[in-house]
């Protein structure tokens, strides 16, 4: 039997928590990672008018204002990316709950239009649905 691999969500979680390696072992036997402190995923979608007008330079500015005010907030919020289009931005977070996502976007002077829990992702690169709370 093949043993599974964790999610990049457990690896993210593990590296944030000062883990190291990337066998499940090294998770598991890490001393600070604690299994029942996996935290969901959230979509956040922000109007922004003519956000893909966005310069190198402005996306930047925003990109440092929100991975400063990410380290503020500690171990309780982790920006994993953003797609812009014409108007809006989506990021996707890993954060315990919504009101961290609704403190770091305060603290980053970021509009907030709505927030989502990822319940599952799907994709033609993924082996089936990856759930929000996978095992370890």
């Amino acid at each position: 039997m093949t043993p599974q691999k964790p999610s990049i969500k457990v690896i993210l979680y593990a590296l944030r928590q000062g883990c190291s390696g990337f066998g499940k072992q090294s998770f598991i036997n890490c001393q600070r990672f604690k299994r029942d402190s996996i935290v969901p995923r959230y979509l956040v979608e922000r109007e922004i008018a003519h956000a893909a007008e966005l310069t190198a330079v402005e996306l930047q500015e925003i990109i440092q204002q929100s991975l400063r005010v990410q380290q503020g907030l500690k171990d309780g919020i982790q920006w994993l990316q953003a797609t812009i289009t014409t108007d809006r931005m989506l990021c996707l977070f890993i954060a315990e709950n919504e009101e961290i996502i609704r403190d770091h976007a305060r603290l980053s002077g970021l509009p907030i239009s709505r927030i989502c829990e990822v319940s599952a992702v799907i994709g033609p690169l993924i082996d089936g649905p990856e759930k929000n709370h996978p095992e370890v």
